[in-house]
């Protein structure tokens, strides 16, 4: 698990559900409000729409972000913007499998959004030290970090050469 990207593994498990619907340059961030640090993500979606009387642009962008759970937008690329971020999932750490059927309602607009949702059970035993070493500092609640917890960090083991 990264220190600096504590969330890594949740948006990795994401990445990984959603891999069917997401396009290349999503980013893994964190960023300071009030002195804490506020992790977030974003996956942009391979959803791209060409408007007929136009001609600009658009895909679906999903954004994570701890203290608000995931969100949607649509992003357009003639101006670079995108439309006002609504609420994707009612859970803040739901289950990848939640998440990846919610992106599937937000990029073909086939279902009621925000997807209810329950939280991601918290995880029993010590917590990854990255984890937490961000609830001592306040980065994170202590709960959170146990739901965190519950998506290990995948190691790779090196043959012996």
């Amino acid at each position: 698990m990264n220190a600096r990207y504590p969330h890594k593994p949740y948006i990795d498990a994401v990445l990984s559900a959603v891999s069917d619907l997401a396009a290349p340059g999503g980013s893994l961030d964190f960023t300071y409000e009030g002195g804490q640090a506020v992790m977030e993500a974003v996956i942009p979606l391979a959803d791209e729409v060409i408007e007929p009387d136009t001609g600009a642009a658009s895909h679906t962008v999903l954004r994570w972000r701890q203290n608000e759970g995931w969100r949607y937008a649509v992003r357009w690329s003639d101006d670079d913007g995108a439309d006002e971020p609504e609420q994707l999932i009612t859970a803040k750490v739901p289950a990848p499998e939640s998440l990846a059927l919610a992106a599937r309602r937000a990029s073909t607009h086939s279902g009621p959004l925000p997807l209810e949702a329950e939280e991601t059970p918290t995880s029993a035993g010590p917590l990854p030290a990255p984890l937490s070493a961000a609830v001592e500092a306040g980065h994170l609640t202590a709960v959170m970090a146990a739901q965190l917890a519950r998506y290990p960090a995948v190691v790779l083991l090196q043959a012996p050469g």
